[in-house]
């Protein structure tokens, strides 16, 4: 390894790539599957022949602690995290005169004259044809000879999205294929071209949004795509000076906010909406404000075909777009009619508790969701003198909400304010909604502060037993070692499940191993039994491994005699069954 390069480990690269990265990328290493690798500088590039056809490009860039930054063509290589950038990284490890090294290619390009760059140029293309789409897009921008040739470019959009396959790792190279396209964008930024640089990222941006519900993706790859291009044309409008230009590249932004909510909120929109509040004039603020009018005007007109959530959604967005354009000139009464008019009625509470009309905003607040309320009593507490207030509007839920978070937030409060009276309801109010163990151990805790916990308790064993929970009874029982209710509750748990349950009784047998070593085992033996009986080896390996329990405690008890007795009979019993004969074996049974 060349003394001027940082030195660079496997445990490193295994901590840069995570371990199942790291050993598949060993099995690639090994296999050979580095090549026409080089270093450029502190970078190192190669390729790798993976599960496609076409090998992936690989690149990793060293700093003094190691790593600084990679990247993979692959499916999953964003960020430089996957087995190909592994197997690269090996490779430089064990055998960097594998790497040839070479100047930065945007150096190489530099030292040839304008004939070579031509006939370099020519070739490139002689040998990947599609790359003349890319020339022509290029050619009359970067000259200043014209615009961006709008219908190439879209020829090559379409040559990405149109055609992806049905297979998983397809979409993620179209979508990364179609990101280098959008990274070209970038030399028009470089050369000053602001507005041949919006026209390009919009045309891109229009294609992805009309052709959107025919691309085959995986998990929103070409909505990134699509929000990188919004994030690029804000850049664009904050250099335009034109108005007539930033008119068309604020036009499309809207377009790109108006997409992403009638989409119902894929998040392509956030850059998009940033740069409509941040970068735009007053004036040009108002216009897109007419333009939002108007799509909430469209909103309602459509009635009861769109009724339900999705509608609510789409005003509410509409509605908060138009908030942050006229947050500089809205008074509150214009702000509390806006938000009425679509739909954000947590914004009129909040509003109205700001204003001082808090018998108006209690009002107002009786029509919010549980989870609305929540938020608006999480904002409105964040003002000191408006605590009790926040508190009091949660608590009209209490009795009647279904949301645990209204309840956590109530008893965070309640620890917060040293309330014991509240915070015993509101556990005992926890319990009621999911009587779980969880929620039973949070009840105790705070019943024990008050002295009076043992009779509350004996209530609340009496009630599950009338109820017939016998499950969580067995669980309460447990958790306090009162094993012999334990037991006798789990025997009418038994009564009570015609059959299965297993991994419950293996949880009950493991927790009276040490105290209650009897009924365990004869817990653990009726679970084997039921394994058993589902006739799959998988199930044959876990009875495998209840009966080592038993075995355990019978040595335990010095009565090594009885097991070697009881698994000569178990054997004998199931001497049929060929699978589970293997798996006691490989049990060492």
């Amino acid at each position: 390894m060349p003394d001027n390069l940082p030195r660079i480990t496997e445990r490193a690269i295994q901590n840069w790539v995570g371990e199942p990265s790291f050993s598949r990328g060993r099995r690639y290493f090994r296999n050979g599957a580095i090549f026409d690798a080089r270093r450029e500088g502190m970078t190192l590039k190669a390729l790798c022949q993976g599960s496609a056809a076409a090998p992936y490009r690989v690149r990793v860039t060293l700093s003094s602690s190691g790593v600084a930054d990679a990247e993979c063509s692959c499916p999953v290589g964003a960020g430089g995290h996957c087995k190909h950038v592994a197997a690269l990284l090996l490779t430089w490890l064990h055998h960097p005169e594998y790497f040839r090294e070479a100047p930065p290619l945007a150096q190489r390009l530099r030292d040839l004259d304008k004939d070579a760059l031509i006939k370099l140029i020519q070739r490139m293309i002689d040998h990947n044809p599609e790359l003349e789409t890319a020339v022509e897009v290029w050619i009359p921008a970067m000259t200043g000879q014209g615009t961006i040739d709008a219908e190439s470019l879209r020829r090559r959009v379409h040559r990405i999205i149109d055609h992806i396959p049905y297979e998983w790792g397809a979409s993620y190279a179209a979508a990364a294929e179609l990101r280098e396209v959008v990274k070209e964008g970038e030399m028009l930024e470089d050369a000053g071209r602001w507005w041949e640089a919006a026209q390009f990222y919009g045309v891109i941006a229009e294609e992805l949004m009309e052709s959107y519900g025919n691309i085959y993706e995986e998990e929103g790859e070409f909505i990134e795509v699509l929000s990188t291009c919004g994030e690029r044309l804000g850049l664009c409008l904050a250099e335009l000076r034109d108005p007539g230009q930033r008119e068309v590249v604020i036009r499309r932004l809207y377009e790109m906010v108006a997409w992403d909510i009638d989409q119902g909120g894929y998040g392509a929109d956030e850059w998009a909406h940033f740069a409509l509040v941040e970068d735009t004039t007053p004036e040009e603020r108002a216009m897109v404000a007419e333009w939002v009018q108007k799509a909430l005007e469209e909103e309602k007109r459509k009635g009861t075909e769109t009724e339900g959530f999705s509608r609510q959604w789409r005003l509410q967005a509409y509605g908060g777009l138009m908030i942050d354009l006229l947050k500089d000139v809205l008074d509150d009464e214009a702000y509390l009619e806006l938000c009425r008019e679509s739909g954000r009625q947590k914004d009129v509470v909040v509003r109205l508790v700001q204003m001082g009309r808090v018998d108006e905003a209690r009002r107002e607040a009786a029509s919010l969701s549980d989870y609305e309320l929540l938020m608006v009593a999480q904002q409105i507490d964040k003002e000191p003198r408006r605590r009790k207030l926040a508190r009091e509007l949660l608590s009209m839920r209490a009795d009647s909400t279904n949301d645990t978070r209204i309840l956590g937030q109530l008893l965070a409060w309640a620890r917060e304010d040293g309330d014991a009276d509240a915070l015993f309801r509101l556990a005992q109010r926890r319990f009621e909604m999911r009587p779980d163990l969880a929620s039973y151990q949070a009840w105790r805790e705070i019943g024990r502060q008050r002295g009076d916990w043992e009779t509350v308790r004996a209530e609340i064993l009496r009630s599950l037993e009338q109820q017939g929970a016998w499950r969580l009874l067995v669980e309460i029982l447990l958790d306090e070692k009162a094993y012999d209710d334990a037991i006798a509750a789990f025997g009418s748990w038994r009564q009570q499940a015609s059959w299965g349950g297993h991994h419950f009784m293996v949880r009950v047998a493991d927790a009276l191993a040490e105290a209650r070593p009897q009924a365990a085992m004869e817990i653990y033996a009726e679970a084997v039994e039921q394994l058993v009986a589902q006739r799959k080896r998988p199930s044959y390996a876990e009875a495998a491994q209840l009966l080592k329990r038993i075995r355990d405690i019978l040595i335990r008890q010095g009565n090594a005699r009885i097991w070697d007795d009881l698994i000569a009979s178990f054997r004998q019993q199931y001497k049929r069954l060929p699978a589970l004969q293997d798996e006691l074996n490989r049990a060492g049974l």
